[in-house]
């Protein structure tokens, strides 16, 4: 997802993926269920405080997620643009939260006292890594904080989560939170169109399937 962060933000500890890479970005399919067997492919952009405020608007994309806070004190200083910016240039929207592992409700309350007012325009996400994350492994900890989130918006969020750790999303939180799987299918510089690699659980909305794309609006190579 957001992959990092200005470093220059007092609660902000730590440099997530790919040090001294400062421009982030995710081809990903979304995959919509229309019919049984049916999908639908849009290009989504994942961005951060690292990048630039307008950065929602001038790179072509069907849709952007936007790193709204992380733990239970950052905030992305550039949210509010990047999630306006989404909306007025017709992007489909969503905002994340990721997870320190700690006080579940300290960081729900921190997730939604920034995004409470995009619930029903935006989509609802966390983003379960192990970077930080003091509660990695602990699959109740992602059950906690998705029954918050739906108790106090009644809307199911989205998890974010590799493909090798899958298996600690509760099978009562996939019944409800639609996943956001990483499942590289190359690590090579591609453009937004990019081979989807097979599924298996459950209800997947969208792959992450590279690290290195050229969306249009961006000239070099987008990490």
């Amino acid at each position: 997802m957001g992959i990092l962060n200005n470093k220059g933000k007092p609660k902000h500890k730590r440099l997530r993926r790919h040090i001294g890479k400062p421009l982030t970005a995710l081809a990903a399919v979304l995959c919509v269920a229309v019919a049984p067997v049916a999908s639908a492919n849009i290009n989504v952009i994942d961005v951060s405080g690292w990048q630039s405020a307008d950065v929602t608007r001038v790179v072509d994309a069907d849709a952007a997620i936007v790193k709204i806070t992380e733990g239970s004190g950052y905030t992305n200083p550039s949210w509010h643009s990047q999630t306006d910016w989404a909306r007025q240039t017709g992007k489909a929207c969503g905002g994340y939260h990721y997870a320190d592992g700690g006080n579940v409700t300290a960081e729900v309350n921190h997730y939604l006292n920034q995004f409470n007012g995009y619930v029903g325009q935006c989509v609802l996400a966390l983003d379960w890594e192990s970077n930080g994350n003091a509660a990695w492994g602990n699959g109740d900890w992602v059950r906690q904080w998705v029954n918050q989130v739906y108790s106090r918006t009644k809307v199911w969020p989205i998890v974010y989560v590799q493909d090798s750790a899958v298996y600690q999303i509760p099978s009562d939180v996939r019944a409800h939170c639609m996943l956001w799987k990483a499942q590289y299918a190359s690590m090579n510089a591609t453009g937004v169109e990019c081979r989807k690699q097979g599924r298996g659980h459950g209800a997947v909305c969208v792959h992450r399937l590279s690290e290195r794309c050229r969306p249009v609006g961006f000239e070099p190579v987008l990490r």
